[in-house]
């Protein structure tokens, strides 16, 4: 019987990293759906006892640190791909390679505010700096594919790991949180790291093929393990301050702009809504220790082995539909998003971890058709 071919040989894209691009957008998915549970505050707290199946539930909020560093981590190993020899090479391919990036970030990085604006209305300078997930990959993308185009990649990308790392550790001993960087709905650092780390261990797959993934599986895993042991803490826990105008996040979002606009009163007269004040809320985000992204580099590393060499064909209806999916994970991540915005503005919320994880697979299900009808819609490409 034939063998599979090594999934290195082949310039296209690698089944496996689709599938393990998909697979992390589920567990975000999760995520996102977990907080939309009403009584989700009850099992954080203790007051009220999950069911197993909201047990799954809790355990994937308990993750989903390493979630988001998954999506940069994937980002930084794709870029490696895409990046064929002859763009390195030539300098005129090189610019068109970095310009399809830059596009993309400028697609994301709007994005992301989008649903920032939507989520917290308009706060500065959050909004700009501290978005969210899809702002951060914006960022990563660009700085990798800039760091991917040098004369010496290696060099350049482990210089910003050193630096991103570093940084980190100081804010983290002098006790300093700046928004965009270590606080905040989207802070930076160190989770930027992931997609340097990624595009590292693409460049050694791409030089050394299997043998040099799964040398870098061993290493890596061998550094977090070593490191897990040390006492100092996964993530710090920031509180970031903003301003609202009202507790229904609609109307907030709508009075922020019209007071940015300076029609906050005409709005309240035109649709006879009460003149709105603004008030302070605090809000707490966890964000990764400098330390997390070593310990956590080696699971991530033999994950992406695992998808690569477990997934080289979709031959299976599961894997054509977790390939499809990974294939179009930007729009499965938007729809996912506008999806569970209606689910909160309608109000009609699950009260049981059943529910939630029927609200999951309706999510799943509708990704299908709706991911076609966007490729469908070419001007939405």
């Amino acid at each position: 019987m034939a063998q599979p071919s090594d999934p290195f040989n082949s310039t296209e894209q690698l089944v496996g990293l689709n599938i393990f691009r998909a697979f992390a957008v589920f567990l975000m998915i999760i995520a996102h759906s977990s907080r939309v549970q009403v009584n989700l505050a009850s099992f954080l707290n203790g007051s009220q006892s999950p069911s197993f199946l909201e047990s799954l539930l809790l355990f994937n909020l308990e993750i989903e640190p390493i979630i988001s560093a998954m999506f940069l981590f994937i980002a930084g190993f794709s870029l490696t791909l895409s990046l064929q020899k002859k763009f390195a090479l030539d300098s005129q391919w090189r610019a068109l390679w970095i310009k399809a990036i830059s596009i993309k970030a400028a697609i994301l990085y709007f994005i992301s505010i989008l649903f920032f604006i939507g989520e917290k209305g308009i706060q500065f300078p959050e909004i700009v700096v501290s978005s969210g997930i899809l702002s951060i990959i914006a960022l990563g993308i660009v700085t990798t594919a800039l760091s991917l185009i040098t004369s010496k990649p290696a060099i350049t990308l482990g210089a910003n790991i050193f630096l991103t790392l570093g940084l980190t550790y100081g804010l983290e001993a002098n006790h300093i949180t700046i928004a965009g960087l270590n606080a905040g709905p989207g802070g930076a650092f160190p989770l930027i790291s992931f997609c340097f780390f990624g595009a590292f261990i693409g460049l050694i797959a791409n030089r050394h093929k299997k043998h040099g993934l799964f040398l870098a599986v061993l290493v890596t895993f061998l550094i977090g393990v070593l490191l897990s042991a040390i006492d100092y803490p996964w993530t710090f826990y920031y509180k970031s301050q903003f301003s609202y105008f009202s507790r229904d996040i609609v109307l907030n979002s709508v009075y922020s702009i019209a007071d940015l606009l300076g029609l906050k009163s005409f709005i309240a007269t035109s649709f006879g809504l009460p003149e709105a004040r603004s008030f302070l809320a605090t809000a707490s985000y966890w964000n990764h220790s400098s330390i997390f992204p070593l310990r956590t580099l080696g699971i991530l590393t033999l994950m992406l082995t695992g998808f690569i060499f477990l997934f080289r064909t979709a031959n299976s209806p599961l894997t054509k539909f977790g390939n499809y999916l990974g294939q179009h994970a930007l729009t499965l991540y938007v729809y996912h998003l506008l999806f569970l915005s209606l689910i909160e503005i309608s109000q009609i919320k699950p009260t049981e971890g059943w529910q939630t994880w029927l609200l999951i697979l309706i999510i799943l299900i509708v990704g299908g058709p709706v991911i076609h009808l966007r490729t469908k819609l070419t001007f939405l490409r």
